[in-house]
């Protein structure tokens, strides 16, 4: 983590992977103070559902840190990916214009991604309206596939994890064709659809960090997800931001000379899955207990013995670990509007005291 002291607002920057003097190495940073964070002092992954508040608390280690050299703003890179990489669908639209490019590229994504012919051939061809690919989408809810081991069209396909329970599966199934009936893609063409939907996805996911992190006064921006920088990516040819043998051209392309070279020369992502999993491992217990509490199962959207069985055994999960975080966010969220059914930041108030004006318009 490190805190500029530069003119205007201080920055914090935290991150993981390569060592720090390499990600600061030539930023414009002058005078920075630099705070290095032990992550064998964080908390476990997971830790935080545990605790039952009526409002958000500040986080225990970075929030704290941070604030007391006088840093005011985190950046964060959220929504990065879902900006500057577009989905692989793009070839469908990349054939008419330029077949020969859009068959390559079509063999890398199939190579990359274990597809079959006959998937990457629907890709390519076109899978028919949206609303058809809602409708299919809705018949296949309980497929027992993982997250992008099937070719994208007009997006990843909705799915249930193998805890979701019937009525659960049901229930989404009768949303998605009810959405299949009123059905407006953002674009015409799957991939341009795709891009924009993903890219709609991280604002939302970026909103929801800035309101978490406000609570502990070092609220968190994230530019990637700016109208300016949104604009921009779509305004470049898919084709050119993404290919199946180079990692993020457009986003190197752009940062090329501004950031140091071995971010730029990257080939892959760093991930937090080795801490993820002994989080999980290091909470066995609380996990087991909340199955035999959980307020998803009492609804009948969640089927205990599964849910335990995902729980105690992550390695297992064939749906990567944002099934299992979402499923135990809801988990919590239900938690906490049972333990605190009115938020600390409301206050009880008598109507009568402000009667409502029901002649008004």
């Amino acid at each position: 983590m490190e805190h500029s002291r530069q003119s205007g607002p201080p920055l914090c920057q935290a991150g993981r992977g390569l060592p720090a003097r390499h990600r600061v190495a030539g930023l414009p940073f002058r005078g920075a103070a630099r705070l290095l964070h032990r992550l064998g002092r964080a908390p476990r992954s997971a830790g935080g559902a545990f605790v039952r508040a009526p409002q958000p608390r500040p986080a225990p280690v970075l929030g704290p840190r941070a604030a007391r050299p006088g840093a005011t703003r985190r950046l964060s890179g959220n929504g990065g990916d879902y900006v500057v990489v577009p989905p692989a669908s793009y070839v469908h639209a990349l054939l008419r214009r330029s077949p020969r490019t859009a068959l390559r590229q079509a063999a890398g994504f199939k190579a990359h991604g274990h597809w079959s012919l006959r998937a990457t051939a629907r890709m390519l061809l076109g899978g028919g309206s949206h609303s058809a690919w809602l409708t299919a989408a809705a018949g296949r809810i309980r497929e027992r596939t993982a997250p992008g081991s099937t070719p994208p069209t007009w997006g990843l396909r909705p799915f249930l994890p193998a805890w979701a329970s019937a009525q659960a599966a049901d229930q989404l199934a009768e949303l998605l064709r009810s959405a299949a009936e009123q059905s407006e893609p953002l674009a015409a063409d799957p991939g341009r659809h795709a891009w924009m939907h993903q890219m709609r996805e991280g604002g939302r996911g970026a909103g929801l960090t800035k309101e978490a992190t406000t609570a502990d006064g070092l609220p968190t921006d994230s530019p990637f997800c700016d109208d300016a920088v949104l604009n921009a990516c779509l305004a470049v040819r898919p084709e050119a931001a993404r290919t199946p043998w180079t990692y993020k051209p457009l986003l190197a392309t752009a940062m090329d000379g501004l950031v140091p070279a071995p971010l730029v020369g990257r080939t892959t992502k760093d991930h937090a899955g080795s801490d993820w999993f002994s989080g999980l491992k290091a909470h066995r217990r609380l996990l087991g207990e909340w199955t035999d509490t959980s307020h998803l199962v009492a609804a009948g959207i969640a089927d205990e013995s599964a849910l335990r069985h995902a729980l105690l055994s992550p390695g297992l999960n064939i749906y990567g670990a944002p099934a299992l975080e979402n499923t135990l966010s809801t988990e919590a969220w239900l938690r906490d509007l049972a333990a605190h059914p009115v938020p600390a930041y409301l206050t009880p108030h008598d109507h009568r005291e402000h009667p409502v004006d029901t002649t008004a318009h």
